[in-house]
């Protein structure tokens, strides 16, 4: 199955509310904000056209960031929820130029 129409795909549980089928992902990353002299490591968990779950413990009032997963490609986004451990960000990108991004790294993966 091609990653990209799997990203595209609408959720089709009946308890899902997402647009976008979220995938199980362990992926290394970082996030770069302002006031932070060098970019703050996290794990990508999973990831959608829409958005992805961080492992990370992120300061306090950092709501914005740059996603950028090394030797790849960077994403704009933002906080729309936390734990202790994870935050759950959005992309500021369309969607589907985030799934055209994303089928580029998981492509065979």
């Amino acid at each position: 199955m091609l990653i990209a129409a799997v990203l595209r795909s609408a959720a089709e549980g009946t308890d899902e509310r997402r647009a976008y089928r979220r995938h199980n992902i362990r992926l290394d990353a970082c996030v770069d904000f302002d006031g932070q002299p060098i970019p703050f490591p996290c794990v990508i968990v999973d990831v959608s056209s829409s958005g992805a779950q961080l492992f990370v413990r992120l300061p306090a009032g950092v709501d914005e960031m740059k996603l950028e997963i090394e030797g790849f490609d960077s994403f704009l986004c933002r906080v729309v929820w936390r734990t202790d451990t994870r935050d759950g960000i959005k992309f500021v990108n369309d969607a589907d130029e985030v799934t055209q991004r994303l089928s580029k790294l998981l492509k065979g993966g």
